[in-house]
């Protein structure tokens, strides 16, 4: 299993950014919600087309693993606090020392 870090903007609270993920191209939004000071993601694939929408990004946590759809990557997402502390994401952290990591599926 193979991983990457997906990069992630620190000057906007709410961007897509489109990623080759596993030969595919998806769309991967992020949205930041006041509310509640947390950070959301969104699939979708090269057409558009919303694959899973608004979840939670949550350190330490794999993002897919309840997820079984379609046209969904096959490998998986996971936030990581690059200093040990498994910190959530914020605006002030995320890109910088959180970072979003996308694990390829075994061969």
């Amino acid at each position: 299993m193979a991983s990457f870090t997906i990069p992630t903007l620190q000057d906007s609270l709410s961007y897509t950014l489109q990623c080759e993920l596993s030969g595919s191209t998806y769309l991967l939004s992020f949205d930041w919600n006041a509310a509640d000071l947390s950070w959301y993601m969104t699939i979708a694939d090269a057409t558009e087309q919303i694959l899973l929408a608004g979840k939670k990004l949550i350190t330490g946590w794999p993002f897919l693993f309840r997820y079984v759809q379609p046209g969904l990557p096959p490998g998986e997402f996971l936030m990581q606090d690059t200093s040990g502390k498994n910190e959530k994401p914020t605006v002030d952290n995320l890109g910088t020392r959180v970072l979003l990591y996308y694990l390829t599926a075994d061969a």
